[in-house]
C-alpha cells in the first residue's frame, strides 16, 4: 500500500476506533452507575417503593397471621447482591479504562497504547467466542445454575411465616411469577425444616377453624396480586388448578417470562455479532499501528538503511 493510502486508510480507522470507544465509555459509564445504584441504593428503593411495601406486608399479615418485614429483606439483599454490583463497576470501570487507551492510542499513534488495547479486546473476543460457544452447544449448562438455586431455595424453605432470605425470595417468586417449586409442588417433599402446621379460620365464623399439615407452600395458591390475598381461603386444603399452582413450576415458568420479554436466543446472536465489531477493532488498530511505524521508519535514515540492508 502506498504511502498516502495507509495514511487514508489510517484516519479512517482513527475514526471508526474513536466513535465505537467512545460509545464503550458511555457504556462503562451506564454499567458503573447500575452496580452503584445496585450497592447503595436501598435507600432510594425504600422511599420509591415504601407504599408498595407496606401493602405487601400487610397482605402477607392478613394471609399467614404473621408480618414479615419486607423492608429489611430488601436491605439484606443490597448486602447479598454486593458481588454482582462489584462486577457491574469493576467491568464498568475497565471498560472506560480500556476505551480510553483505544482513543489516545490510534490519536496519538502511541504503539504501546495500540498494542494493549488489541490484547485486551482479543481476550474479550476469545471469552465471548467462548460462550457464545457454550450456549449454542448447550443452552442447558448455563440453565443449570439458575435450577441449582431454585433447588436449594425448597431445600432449606421453611414456610410461609418466616423471614430467611431463601424463603422469602421463593414466596415472593412463587406469589408474583405464579408457580410452585422448581418442577412442581411434589418437590417440597424434600424441604427439611418446613413446618407444614397451617389453621385456617372461616373469614365469616372467627370460631370455625381446620389445623392440617401443608402439601404444598400456601404461597403456591393463586393470589390477588393488587391486595396480597388468596383467591380461595381454602386453597391449601383443596385446592385445585383452578385456585393453585401446584403444577406450574418455576423454572420453566421463568424462563417461558424471560422468553416472553426478551428472546435468549437474540441475545447471544447479538453477542456474536459483537465478535464481528471486535474483529473490526483489532484490525483498525492494527492498521493505525503498522501506519505509525511506516511513518516512524521514514523519518529515521538509520532504521530505513537497516531495512534496506537486510533486504
Amino acid at each position: 500500500m502506498t504511502s498516502g493510502g495507509l495514511t487514508c486508510c489510517r484516519w479512517l480507522c482513527c475514526v471508526f476506533v474513536v466513535f465505537v470507544n467512545v460509545i464503550s465509555i458511555l457504556l462503562g459509564l451506564l454499567l458503573a452507575v447500575l452496580g452503584a445504584i445496585l450497592l447503595w441504593g436501598y435507600a432510594v428503593i425504600q422511599s420509591v417503593a415504601s407504599s408498595y411495601i407496606a401493602s405487601l406486608s400487610a397482605g402477607f399479615k392478613t394471609t399467614f397471621g404473621t408480618e414479615i418485614n419486607f423492608q429489611a429483606y430488601i436491605e439484606g439483599m443490597a448486602n447479598i447482591t454486593g458481588s454482582a454490583a462489584g462486577i457491574l463497576i469493576g467491568f464498568g470501570v475497565l471498560l472506560i479504562i480500556v476505551s480510553c487507551i483505544g482513543c489516545f492510542g490510534v490519536c496519538l499513534g502511541h504503539k504501546i497504547c495500540l498494542i494493549i488495547y488489541m490484547v485486551c479486546v482479543a481476550l474479550l473476543l476469545i471469552g465471548q467466542l467462548i460462550v457464545v460457544i457454550i450456549w449454542f452447544a448447550d443452552s442447558n449448562i448455563m440453565k443449570k445454575s439458575v435450577r441449582t438455586t431454585m433447588d436449594r431455595q425448597v431445600e432449606v424453605y421453611t414456610g410461609e411465616r418466616n423471614s430467611n432470605f431463601e424463603t422469602i425470595t421463593l414466596n415472593l417468586l412463587q406469589t408474583l411469577v405464579g408457580c410452585c417449586g422448581v418442577n412442581n409442588g411434589s418437590d417440597f417433599n424434600f424441604s427439611k425444616d418446613w413446618n407444614r402446621t397451617f389453621t385456617i379460620t372461616d373469614k365469616n365464623d372467627n370460631t370455625s377453624s381446620v389445623t392440617f399439615n401443608l402439601t404444598y407452600p400456601v404461597t403456591c395458591c393463586k393470589f390477588n396480586t393488587t391486595s396480597f390475598t388468596l383467591q380461595d381461603q381454602y386453597c391449601p386444603y383443596n385446592g385445585t388448578t383452578a385456585t393453585s399452582n401446584y403444577e406450574v413450576g418455576c423454572y420453566n415458568k421463568v424462563f417461558q417470562l424471560v422468553e416472553t420479554y426478551a428472546s435468549l436466543n437474540d441475545f447471544f446472536y447479538a453477542l456474536a455479532g459483537l465478535l464481528g465489531l471486535e474483529l473490526l477493532l483489532i484490525v483498525g488498530a492494527l492498521l493505525v499501528y503498522c501506519a505509525k511505524r511506516q511513518a516512524d521508519d521514514g523519518r529515521n535514515p538509520d532504521s530505513q538503511y537497516k531495512m534496506n540492508q537486510i533486504a
